[in-house]
């Protein structure tokens, strides 16, 4: 049976395809919440209750078989406490003896349970401390039953949460399977098909193969590779699928709909190649580009819909086209917008920075993104440069990332070493570069 209190894979509903075969075992639970009565039952005065019905039950070839031997009768389940006020204590000693010959039937105890009837009874004896401690563990125990009205609570408000999740988690993977499942049927097939001829379909992205006289699509997610051979007279166009790998379950290539499937449909058997021959080369060099093709722009819009997951859409800059901005000249970006050095200038804004380069390309950071920035003087680096950390990842050119920087150069990265560039300690335009270099540091670390 397993320690798992709900296996999704066997919830009673419309899309559970799961068929039950003989020799499985089961946990069947049914449930009733908040059943109100019509008139108040027991000493504490119920009006609602709940209960939980559980069975084991075993699948056999005809029939099923109860597996819970125990007895069902409510009068073997049930147990009762009735108890009523103490007899007043009697302080001679001789009534005392008598009453522990006589014991009192009012502070009877009986238990009802597996057809017995046992009757266990307490001396109406008792002394201060003793009823002050039968106080003491009333008082505790009306904590602990409050504590516990309190922890059922949580835990019930737990599994209807993981109940939920677990709803919402098939919901998903049969939302990643329909993907797969293009067409509904064979009315929707494509008006191009030739007979044992192998067709490319882009538009729902699948692949139609010849299979004993009859087309079967096959989603591009399912190939894995596709290659041509020439053999003698005959052209022979190979297709590699996905299929279950050891105990891993797939290969790390695996799209992610083809993993959904493979982990739904366990056990069952997959193809592993499939090879087509034809004398006519012309169909199959064309359907094998037209495949190739197909598999680059859904691997690109996969990698981009990876990239652009978790991507949280920013507000618009509000500039500033009134007041007196402050601006950065001459800075550089990184990552870059584009491929290369980008240089421009930097802005501040309302509500945000506005990075904008020499070619006209904007890039706009908010202060609301902004979690962490310091600053970096030049004292002891080639760069000064303003680095932002931001809560949330933007995607600049195609990288997503969550820090962003902006430097400018002090000096050159590189010095040329030729003998021509060689000067001396005391060359006048090597004293004024320094100085320059040095008005310069001081300049941007300001």
């Amino acid at each position: 049976l397993g320690l798992v209190f709900r296996n999704k894979n066997f919830v009673i509903k419309g899309s559970n395809r799961q068929e039950v075969m003989s020799g499985m075992t089961f946990t069947v639970r049914t449930g009733f919440d908040n059943i109100t009565l019509k008139e108040k039952h027991g000493p504490k005065k119920i009006t609602t209750f709940s209960c939980l019905i559980a069975d084991v039950v075993a699948v056999l070839r005809d029939e099923t078989e109860e597996i819970t031997k125990y007895d069902r009768e409510f009068r073997d389940v049930i147990y009762q406490i009735a108890e009523s006020d103490d007899d007043d204590e009697d302080e001679s000693s001789e009534d005392d003896k008598g009453q522990k010959e006589n014991k009192s039937k009012d502070d009877e105890v009986f238990v009802v349970g597996a057809n017995k009837i046992k009757r266990s009874l307490r001396s109406s004896h008792r002394t201060a401390a003793q009823i002050e401690m039968e106080k003491k563990n009333a008082s505790l125990e009306k904590v602990i039953e409050e504590h516990q009205k309190k922890l059922m609570k949580k835990k019930a408000a737990e599994a209807i949460k993981n109940e939920d999740g677990h709803v919402e988690q098939d919901e998903k993977e049969e939302k990643v399977i329909d993907i797969v499942r293009k067409y509904p049927s064979t009315s929707k097939y494509p008006h191009g098909l030739k007979r044992n001829q192998v067709y490319c379909d882009p538009e729902r992205e699948c692949v139609f193969l010849p299979i004993f006289g009859y087309h079967v699509p096959f989603h591009i997610s399912v190939i894995k590779s596709v290659s041509k051979s020439d053999e003698e007279h005959y052209t022979v166009l190979r297709l590699n699928l996905f299929y279950p790998t050891g105990n891993v379950g797939y290969a790390r290539d695996t799209p992610k709909e083809m993993r959904a499937v493979l982990e739904k449909y366990k056990g069952f058997n997959y193809v592993k190649e499939m090879s087509f021959r034809s004398r006519d080369a012309h169909n199959l060099n064309h359907q094998m580009r037209l495949i190739k093709e197909l598999q680059k722009r859904v691997k690109q819009r996969q990698k981009k819909e990876e990239i652009e997951a978790g991507l949280v859409e920013q507000e618009d800059l509000i500039l500033n086209r009134t007041g007196r901005k402050p601006t950065l000249l001459d800075i550089s970006m990184r990552p870059s917008i584009r491929k290369g050095k980008c240089v421009g200038r930097l802005s501040a804004h309302v509500n945000g920075f506005r990075f904008r380069t020499n070619r006209g390309e904007v890039f706009d950071l908010l202060y609301s993104n902004i979690k962490h920035f310091f600053f970096q003087p030049c004292e002891k680096e080639l760069i000064v440069l303003i680095h932002f950390h931001l809560h949330n990842p933007m995607l600049i050119g195609r990288t997503k990332t969550r820090d962003v920087q902006f430097y400018a150069e002090v000096v050159e990265g590189s010095t040329a070493l030729d003998s021509s560039s060689k000067r001396g300690m005391y060359d006048p335009d090597e004293i004024d570069e320094e100085h320059r270099e040095r008005q310069l540091r001081k300049k941007l670390n300001q």
